[in-house]
C-alpha cells in the first residue's frame, strides 16, 4: 500500500481503491467500514476484504492472457493507463484524489 501512495503522489494522480467482492452484513458498507478497509487493508485477522490500488501509469504485469486478439504477452510488463470501473458496486469519493469502489474493476487498459 505504501509503494503505491509514494507512487500516486510522485505521479500527482487520483488513486482508484478497489475492495475485492464482498457481502457485507447489511447491504452496503458503512462509513466505519470504509474507514477499516483504508486502515487494514489485507489482513485476515479483521473482517473486511482485500484491496487492489490504481494509479494511471502504474506498472503492471499479464499473469493470464484472457483476449488472445489483444495480443498481449503473459509475464509481460505493461504500463496501466486506466481502469474502466464496474458500475454494478458502489463506491464513494474519499477526496479529490482517492475514490474506493467496493467491488473489482471491470478491466485495465
Amino acid at each position: 500500500m505504501e509503494g503505491t501512495v509514494a507512487f500516486q503522489i510522485q505521479q500527482r494522480s487520483m488513486i482508484r481503491i478497489f475492495v475485492s467482492e464482498h457481502k457485507w452484513k447489511d447491504g452496503l458498507p458503512t462509513e466505519e467500514e470504509a474507514i477499516m478497509v483504508l486502515n487494514q487493508g489485507d489482513d485476515s485477522a479483521i473482517p473486511v476484504p482485500a484491496v487492489f490500488m490504481f494509479v494511471p501509469g502504474m506498472p503492471v504485469v499479464v499473469n493470464q492472457n484472457t483476449y488472445q486478439g489483444l495480443k498481449p504477452i503473459n509475464r509481460g510488463d505493461y504500463t496501466a493507463v486506466e481502469v474502466i470501473v464496474n458500475k454494478a458496486y458502489a463506491s464513494h469519493r474519499i477526496s479529490a484524489d482517492i475514490t474506493i469502489h467496493f467491488g473489482p474493476p471491470a478491466g485495465i487498459i
